[in-house]
């Protein structure tokens, strides 16, 4: 170090806050893996897919359907089901919240 970087307190290029793992940890870690055995079981059935229960009513909306809400977080959930599903929603302020159209 220059006697201008000690004294402002700089360190060495690559040096800041870097901690390596000790090389014998490291070793040990993928001794372990390699290690580890793992159960094949045959003749398990997959299970069927559970499909979540929508708290708004997305699915049943149709073209210029709308409805009235308070919580933002709607708005989020709207845009995010409508990509899934290529769906539009509008979203417009509605006295103390929020209405919201399909659009497409």
């Amino acid at each position: 170090m220059r006697g201008s970087d000690k004294k402002l307190g700089r360190r060495k290029a690559g040096t800041y806050g870097r901690t390596a793992k000790p090389a014998q940890k490291q070793i040990a870690n993928k001794a372990t893996r390699r290690a580890q055995k793992f159960v094949i079981n045959k003749d398990i059935p997959v299970p069927e897919h559970v499909t979540r229960n929508n708290i708004y009513p997305w699915s049943e909306m149709e073209v210029g359907d709308s409805f009235y809400f308070t919580e933002s977080k709607v708005r989020c959930s709207a845009t995010c089901w409508g990509k899934r599903h290529n769906i539009t929603f509008t979203t417009r302020t509605w006295g103390d919240g929020w209405r919201i159209w399909r659009t497409s």
